[in-house]
């Protein structure tokens, strides 16, 4: 699994709880010289905007250009003027070039290129990093159906019809938007009644609501409503509850049904409610659990053992690859500017059955040897540490790790993961020691070319920024001993010389 860190100069922690770009942060990791810009890639109708819009803070900057089409058109984001659009292409390529020499501010870019070589170009231009949300076709077809002008269909069939697939490494992190769109929207046969009600009110009456109830009626009516319409339709009655005090709005007041009345049925009435607001809900939960996956992803970390692992033989012949991807109560290499344990009981079974876990080569997600969820990777919390075994698949890689392993070529193990609980010290030698107490979870194990003490520093950022953190405590913890020594000196000071006056006056 690739390791995006958060928190390390080139991220940090959002108010939001999403990871977010950071330039100003000091720091001295292998990162700090990236700058603050996020590419925000997808199909058209993938949740880009959103994504954005959730993800942002104040201030930053961000590259639309279905919104500056709005902005010199006047027109909906959605409806381009073809004449229009290669004026922005010609203002995207002068932004592009000006933020290479930027330094300063936070930039996010929505990009829908679905050629890999366009996207990983502009990613080493502006030296960014990508943000993949990944959405079937299908799924897009369904909100363009719903929120969209109908060339939009022809833009998401280009999208597709083109599409080069995408690849995670250190730089680039696929979201599967699939959690929202597995929400159950099928409307109550109340808001359908409604909503029909809304309809011919508004055929018989000439007045009440607009296209957008109009529209929103009819997606309630055809069961199609999306995420996005829910929320609006949320955000709508909330606001215009207070239409029920207006004169009509009641079937014994004159003038009824008045335009407020014939608007709130096209959006559900009374009777959606409670129901928009259980599945707004429900929206917020799906978001925050993506955004938790997001924020343990970010804190990953790898740890390499140089530990044997074996290839033996199983009854029909086949390779099966042996070994222990970590060990407990083993003192590492240096690793920066400290040493660190992993504590007996950090594994259990629970861990296990809890993580989806992966074999991998060199922790490479496009070589991957087996997978426990699949039922082709066995893990084993053991007395030693964290033992695996797998069969060697039948794939080209597969058979060259084998003959490599075989060879003794390939002896080492290693493990990707995040931490629960970790306790930092100082042993009597003066070295910082860090014992990892307790897993969170486990993503990958691997066998690996190198041993422990050449593992890359993007390994250890989220290891040295406890370290950092451990020091800042020695430091604000001796501060407060000298002040603290200070004040016990004035107060022996103070009562000597008490105790010398008292003696003169006697």
């Amino acid at each position: 699994m690739p390791s995006i860190q958060c928190d390390n100069g080139k991220w940090k922690w959002g108010e939001n709880g999403s990871c977010i770009y950071d330039s100003k942060k000091e720091s001295d990791d292998a990162n700090s010289d990236y700058k603050n810009i996020t590419i925000v890639s997808g199909p058209p109708c993938s949740g880009k905007n959103t994504y954005v819009k959730n993800n942002k803070n104040r201030g930053d900057v961000v590259w639309d250009f279905d919104k500056i089409h709005s902005a010199l058109t006047d027109e909906s984001t959605h409806n381009h003027i073809e004449q229009v659009r290669k004026y922005i292409f010609s203002m995207r390529e002068t932004f592009y070039n000006d933020l290479q020499n930027e330094n300063e501010l936070k930039v996010w870019i929505i990009n829908s290129s679905p050629i890999k070589s366009v996207r990983n170009e502009l990613a080493e231009k502006l030296n960014a990093n990508i943000i993949y949300l990944k959405r079937t076709k299908d799924e897009c077809l369904n909100v363009a159906n719903n929120e969209r002008p109908d060339e939009w269909k022809g833009y998401i069939e280009n999208y597709f019809d083109r599409f080069e697939e995408i690849e995670e490494n250190e730089n680039i992190k696929i979201i599967e938007i699939k959690a929202i769109s597995d929400i159950d929207f099928t409307p109550t046969q109340g808001m359908i009644d409604e909503a029909k009600k809304g309809k011919e009110w508004r055929e018989e009456f000439g007045r009440g609501g607009t296209e957008v109830g109009l529209k929103t009626a009819n997606m309630i009516i055809s069961n199609s409503l999306s995420a996005d319409r829910v929320t609006r339709m949320y955000s709508y009655l909330q606001r215009h509850e207070v239409d029920k005090q207006g004169e009509g709005f009641s079937p014994d007041e004159d003038g009824f049904p008045s335009a407020g009345r014939i608007a709130w049925a096209l959006w559900g009435g009374d009777a959606a409610v409670k129901w928009s607001e259980r599945k707004r809900n429900e929206i917020i939960a799906e978001e925050k659990k993506d955004e938790r996956n997001l924020k343990n992803y970010n804190q990953m970390e790898k740890r390499i053992f140089n530990i044997e692992t074996r290839v033996d033989s199983t009854e029909d012949g086949r390779d099966l690859v042996v070994g222990h991807a970590s060990v407990y109560d083993s003192r590492s290499n240096n690793l920066g500017g400290f040493y660190e344990f992993i504590e007996r009981g950090a594994f259990t079974e629970e861990l296990i059955a809890n993580s989806d876990v992966r074999a991998l080569i060199n922790h490479d997600p496009n070589l991957i040897l087996a997978r426990n969820t699949s039922g082709t990777l066995n893990l084993t919390a053991d007395e030693r540490g964290l033992k695996y075994e797998f069969e060697m698949p039948e794939t080209s890689y597969g058979k060259d790790l084998a003959i490599s392993m075989k060879r003794g070529d390939i002896t080492q193990s290693s493990f990707a993961f995040t931490v629960a609980e970790d306790d930092w010290s100082t042993d009597e030698e003066g070295n910082n020691i860090r014992t990892i107490k307790k897993i969170d979870r486990l993503y990958d194990v691997s066998p690996v070319t190198y041993p422990a003490y050449n593992m890359a520093e993007s390994d250890l950022v989220v290891a040295k920024r406890g370290l950092k953190e451990y020091q800042e405590s020695l430091v604000e913890e001796t501060k407060e001993e000298i002040i603290e020594e200070k004040e016990n000196n004035l107060v022996r000071n103070s009562l000597v010389s008490l105790n010398i006056e008292l003696k003169k006056r006697k």
